[in-house]
């Protein structure tokens, strides 16, 4: 069954690159999963960390991974790294004022899924989700989240820019206040993208929501894009 907690907290503070949970290529496929009791920051809270909130990499399958109702706040590195291959769902937990807030890294010598469902991400120091896979295909879902880049994010508040196939669900959320631009895909070779029923809205100094295909070769997949508010102004 892998490891199940009830919750995980740690605070540090010490402006060393201290890790709140590190897991290093892992070689069993049982997984982690916190579960918290269905309110906010039942699951833990992880602050002040000088290196990462959480961070998985390595592994030799991909690692279930099953957090719920966490707070990771105030990191110098990303709130959740994961690098390499992870079946991952984030869900009902808050990430304020991390470097990055969830960051799908590295090579994938499997198909892995990450899932991020009701998950707040604000004030980060440059993305708040970032997805960058090579290799074997991501399955990456963001839906009916809130992420808000307020006065710091310096880049696009949502970023795909992948060296493999990817097929992309963004639904339901609201985006706000990306320095960039609220959405991007940088590159994306083959797959495809649902971009539907999001309010991309805040400050915005340059472009909503960008589609371009640059370096890597050729890209070659299909989006479908329907139903959003975009609203600038308000």
């Amino acid at each position: 069954q892998g490891l199940i907690f009830h919750s995980i907290s740690g605070a540090d503070g010490s402006g060393f690159a201290v890790w709140g949970i590190l897991i290093a290529s892992p070689q069993s496929t049982g997984g982690l999963t916190i579960r918290g009791n269905g309110t906010p920051n039942s699951g833990g809270t992880i602050t002040s960390m000088g290196g990462y909130g959480i961070n998985v990499y390595g592994g030799s399958a991909p690692f279930p991974l099953d957090l719920a109702w966490m707070n990771v706040s105030n990191t110098s590195f990303g709130g959740l790294v994961t690098s390499g291959m992870v079946n991952a769902r984030i869900r009902q937990s808050s990430f304020t004022g991390t470097s990055s807030g969830i960051f799908v890294d590295d090579y994938m010598s499997a198909a892995s899924t990450m899932i991020i469902d009701t998950v707040t991400v604000s004030s980060p120091g440059s993305s708040a989700i970032v997805a960058r896979p090579s290799g074997q295909p991501l399955t990456f879902v963001v839906r009916g989240s809130t992420l808000d880049g307020g006065s710091v994010a310096t880049d696009d508040l949502v970023r795909i820019e992948a060296n493999a196939t990817v097929n992309a669900t963004v639904v339901g959320n609201t985006m706000r206040n990306g320095t960039r631009s609220q959405f991007r895909v940088v590159r994306m070779p083959a797959g495809h993208l649902l971009f539907q029923d999001n309010i991309v809205t805040g400050s915005l100094s340059s472009d909503a929501v960008v589609i371009a295909t640059i370096g890597g070769g050729d890209s070659c997949f299909t989006y479908d894009i329907a139903a959003n508010q975009i609203n600038p102004a308000a």
